[in-house]
């Protein structure tokens, strides 16, 4: 029973995480199990294998949104979930989840598009940058969609993304992206990492010279970062998703953070 009880106040104690120079909360509570959501991206490969290495008590869901007009990213989260399981065969790392969305389909997009005019009114003195066009926000709604089932499934699990904030704005004048950028996105954070008590975002007041870190210090550049892929670029311009577009912001960002 004092066991047990131990083994409670351990798992609710707060955890702090350093990388890059930065020490961050990393949960403000640790969770029995949370439901990670993979992008196939660099962000949350790096969230999946902290959690994994520091936190193996953690029952680990993960989840992903394949996008019919790009399934490649979730051919990757494929191979990450197995990565991660070959890596920390102790831990309790579930099987993928898989859901389909489709930025595309009429249904949503009349959704998206009856909610336009309230969602593009400036937030912040900012206003809602590439992901607030049409096809954009059919995409989010799916996605948030996809988010309340699984939390109706798990009911005592927490959602975790990788999300980051974007580089300082001076570095994205710099390096000629500010452009490209999601202003939502730019430091400091305009929401919260705890968006609601079973939405968590760890990495969402940090840029991705934290995560490059991450990947630098555990010498995951040979391996997990291989797996990994942060462009969005068209079939057409990375022909068929074998090379990266080099023009999104995804891809500069990239390239700023790991040089």
């Amino acid at each position: 029973m004092l066991l047990s009880i131990y083994k409670r106040m351990i798992n609710n104690l707060a955890m702090k995480l350093t990388y890059n120079n930065v020490t961050i909360e990393f949960f403000d509570s640790v969770p029995d199990q949370i439901l990670l959501s993979l992008s196939g991206g660099l962000d949350s490969a790096s969230l999946f294998y902290v959690v994994s290495r520091y936190l193996p008590q953690i029952k680990v869901i993960p989840f992903t949104c394949k996008d019919l007009s790009a399934p490649v990213d979730a051919i990757l989260a494929r191979d990450i979930v197995s990565w991660m399981q070959d890596e920390f065969p102790k831990n309790n790392i579930q099987n993928l989840e898989e859901y389909e969305f489709d930025h595309n389909d009429p249904y949503w997009v009349k959704i998206a598009e009856n909610q336009w005019e309230t969602l593009k009114v400036p937030n912040n003195g900012k206003r809602v940058g590439r992901a607030g066009k049409i096809t954009g926000l059919a995409k989010i709604f799916q996605k948030e969609a996809i988010e309340s089932k699984l939390i109706k499934k798990y009911s005592n699990a927490l959602v975790c993304t990788g999300t980051t904030c974007n580089p300082p704005i001076d570095e994205q004048k710099k390096y000629g992206f500010y452009h490209i950028a999601e202003r939502r996105r730019d430091p400091p954070p305009s929401h919260p990492k705890r968006i609601t008590d079973r939405s968590y975002h760890p990495f969402n007041d940090v840029d991705k010279k934290f995560v490059a870190e991450i990947y630098k210090k555990h010498n995951l550049m040979n391996s997990l970062y291989l797996l990994t892929n942060s462009c969005i670029g068209s079939a057409k311009v990375t022909e068929n998703f074998t090379k990266e577009c080099k023009e999104c912001f995804w891809c500069y960002e990239k390239e700023w953070a790991f040089k």
